[in-house]
Formats: C-alpha cells, sequence, structure tokens
C-alpha cells in the first residue's frame, strides 16, 4: 500500500484520528520538502471528505 493510501486511512479510516471524537482539538502536522505535495494531498484527498463526515455528524446521520 502506497504511504499516501495509509495516511489518508490513518486519517480518515473506520475511527480515523480526525474522525475520533478523542482527538477534538488536536492537530496535524503534514511535512515533507517543498514541492512534495502536502497541499495537494491535503485539498483533494482529505478536506472534502472531512468536511462531509463532520456535517454528518453534526446533523447526527452517521
Amino acid at each position: 500500500m502506497s504511504t499516501l493510501k495509509v495516511l489518508k486511512e490513518y486519517l480518515m479510516g473506520d475511527d480515523g484520528y480526525l474522525l475520533n471524537d478523542d482527538n477534538n482539538g488536536k492537530t496535524v502536522m503534514l511535512s515533507g520538502a517543498w514541492g512534495s505535495g502536502k497541499t495537494h494531498f491535503w485539498q483533494n484527498e482529505i478536506e472534502d471528505d472531512l468536511t462531509q463526515e463532520l456535517n454528518k455528524k453534526d446533523e447526527g446521520i452517521q
């Protein structure tokens, strides 16, 4: 499995770090060389899915 898939699974998978209520208010730091794709990864792989999941939680849909 690629590193990006592993990272996405860790962050957004079932009970992922960003979806776990125990981690509310904590931060995530992506580090890497300039131009390595950190912003691209966040905007295209995490941001939309995270927003949708958090909206579902707010609406009590889960």
